[in-house]
């Protein structure tokens, strides 16, 4: 289980894009604005409250042959994507 990452002022615009970067990337689907999902050794929480903007996502479980750094990483980077309206 790798640290929760929370991340401040996502809009629910951001946060659509990252559930289906996220879908697309690893195959975790995120449904709802609460909730976990797994797929092929990922498994992925996530809470969004989009009054207060606020998004954390944490990875519960990964193959032993991804390291947790990449994987922290690359949460980051799909959140600075979105925010910054760019397309993967």
């Amino acid at each position: 289980m790798l640290s929760p990452q929370t991340f401040e002022n996502v809009s629910p615009d951001v946060f659509a894009a990252l559930c289906s970067r996220i879908k697309s990337g690893i195959g975790v689907e995120i449904t709802g604005n609460i909730g976990d999902a797994s797929h092929a050794g990922f498994e992925i929480a996530w809470s969004y409250n989009p009054q207060t903007r606020q998004l954390t996502v944490q990875c519960l479980n990964k193959p032993v042959t991804v390291p947790g750094f990449m994987i922290q990483n690359k949460i980051r980077q799909l959140v600075a994507d979105g925010e910054q309206g760019k397309s993967e």
